[in-house]
């Protein structure tokens, strides 16, 4: 099952042209080849690629030629005839199509023959499981179909149909997507909040808010440290802020009397703090005896209260006031989910602190970029975005009324008066969604301020299609913080067996079990309970087969066992 003239067409193609080349490596591997020396020519081009180094006839032959295996292919006479495979490139996703159909019949082939053998030694789950996976692979599109439906599904925010064709956080998600593989929910908030910051200035006076409620946000971003790409995320947005707002980044780390002082040369002003690993910040808050009350005094920052800070010093009887007012406090932070939950309780919850957060935490993760694809940040775009944003600040700066137009506010209600009953059935979720609310208002603040035009009026509009185009953000929002209480509450061993199931699931569903423990990085004890909790869920199949050896005088190596999920 295997068609060599479709292969060599598709790598000739990829030998014409760098984008064609780049984009069959996003789409595809090597396994997805059936010929050797088709593999090793799609290997050395890859690596050429990831060099950034031209891919021509010249390029590919010594690339080989260095690395031993031009002979291994046929020579540089095959290597020529595979350039000249095709006339030209136009037509390289049909040959992928072929080559890719060929690669998904001998995956199913082979998971039968698997099945097969699990059958013929009575092991009746393992067998099942493989038939099912197989029958899944046989019912899955093609790689290349696989690729354009996740860059579809990837969400990247959308207002409504009007007379807006560019909102300022489409345009970021945009750009910030265009230089890393990270979530557009990172993206997303990191957009949010620069635009909060760029609004200081505007207030919604209404009930519970009659000085003002501001658009500042604060914002944790939750990833698996290894491809989340989250301090990459955050960190394009905390070099926006410092160039459009010079000055406006704070200190990661401070004593709470240096963070008043900080605060409080701000007055008046929007400012971020920006945290790479909130976990150590949060255990320090929580713990720490010389930060007592800078819990307090970050809530009371969130509404834009003014806050005061008294220090006398011992023997010298000096006394200092440092006075923050009207400071718009904003907090963009990073944490993985191993090192926030280890020591976070549900007390430290109900402090008040951690329900003020929106939190982005994606279930799944987009598909990998090399970084050869990405482009540099020193773009136009990124000089849009600084425009617009400094436009808003100077827009807003004297101060601006909040205006709700039409039943806004009233949306506002509808959509989230579900928070007041949710304490009767959990009560870790009842803490971290109550803030949804004022959430939600500053989110439509945002919204409205990202629109075309919106300094061309007196006040900022909040109008009902700003909080529909905001309620999809909250509802991300709202899913991510009742994961959060799930996880607060799940026991250290419960929180492990949900990683490995989604490690295993991010893996295609089946992996060795050398390959997840080097990923959990816990010891064999502990994975055996975790291996034994998963099968008894019936979550997984383990299958062991007989391995193989380097060594000629061994039959055999050591044998490998392997998960595979079996829902």
């Amino acid at each position: 099952m295997a068609n060599r003239d479709a292969e060599a067409a598709l790598l000739g193609s990829m030998l014409q042209d760098a984008e064609v080349a780049d984009s069959a490596i996003a789409k595809m591997t090597e396994d997805s080849f059936f010929y050797d020396s088709h593999r090793l020519v799609f290997k050395a081009i890859q690596t050429l690629r990831m060099q950034a180094s031209a891919v021509d006839l010249v390029t590919i032959t010594e690339a080989l030629r260095t690395g031993g295996a031009l002979e291994l292919v046929g020579g540089a006479s095959y290597i020529s005839v595979l350039g000249n495979a095709v006339p030209t490139a136009d037509n390289w996703e049909h040959y992928l199509r072929i080559v890719e159909e060929n690669a998904i019949l001998r995956e199913i082939v082979k998971g039968a023959e698997e099945a097969k053998q699990q059958a013929q030694t009575k092991n009746r789950a393992a067998a099942a499981a493989l038939l099912r996976r197989t029958l899944a692979v046989a019912d899955e599109p093609t790689v290349s179909e696989t690729a354009a439906a996740v860059e579809i599904r990837e969400y990247s925010f959308d207002v409504s149909p009007g007379d807006d064709p560019e909102h300022l956080l489409t345009h970021y998600i945009g750009w910030a997507s265009g230089l890393t593989d990270s979530a557009s929910e990172y993206h997303e908030l990191a957009g949010l909040i620069l635009t909060g910051m760029a609004l200081h200035g505007a207030k919604a006076i209404f009930g519970p808010y009659p000085k003002g409620l501001q658009a500042n946000l604060y914002g944790l971003v939750i990833g698996d440290p290894a491809r989340s790409r989250k301090s990459t995320a955050t960190g394009f947005a905390r070099d926006i802020a410092e160039d459009f707002l010079p000055g406006s980044c704070l200190s990661n780390w401070h004593s709470p009397e240096g963070f008043m002082q900080e605060l409080a040369e701000q007055s008046h002003k929007p400012v971020l703090l920006s945290i790479d690993e909130f976990a150590g910040y949060a255990d320090k808050l929580h713990h720490n005896k010389y930060m007592a009350g800078h819990k307090e005094r970050l809530c009371s920052a969130y509404s834009g209260r003014i806050e005061e800070y008294r220090l006398t010093k011992k023997g010298a009887g000096e006394n200092y006031r440092f006075t923050a007012d009207d400071v718009g406090l904003n907090i963009l932070a990073c944490c993985t989910p191993g090192a926030l939950f280890g020591n976070l309780t549900l007390a430290d919850v109900q402090s008040g602190l951690l329900p003020r957060f929106a939190v982005a935490w994606p279930e799944g993760r987009p598909t990998r970029k090399p970084f050869y694809q990405l482009r540099d940040t020193k773009t136009t775009e990124r000089n849009i975005i600084i425009a617009r944003l400094n436009s808003i600040r100077q827009w807003a700066a004297p101060g601006r009324q909040v205006v709700f137009e039409g039943d806004s506010l009233e949306l506002i209600d509808v959509n989230t008066k579900w928070i007041e009953n949710i304490g009767e059935h959990d009560e870790a979720l009842s803490f971290m969604v109550q803030r949804l609310s004022p959430m939600l208002v500053k989110l439509a603040m945002c919204i409205s301020a990202g629109r075309k035009n919106v300094t061309a009026r007196e006040a900022l509009v909040v109008t009902p299609r700003d909080v529909r185009d905001a309620l999809p953000i909250l509802g991300r929002w709202a899913s991510a913080a009742e994961r959060f209480a799930r996880e607060l509450t799940a026991s250290s061993h419960e929180r492990l067996v949900r990683r490995a199931l989604a490690l295993l699931r991010d893996m295609g569903g089946r992996a060795t079990r050398t390959a997840i423990s080097r990923a959990l990085r816990e010891p064999a004890d502990v994975l055996d309970r975790v291996e034994a909790t998963l099968e008894e869920r019936r979550h997984i199949v383990v299958i062991t087969k007989a391995g193989t050896s380097d060594d000629p005088k061994r039959k055999a190596g050591r044998n490998i066992t392997e998960w595979i999920m079996a829902k």
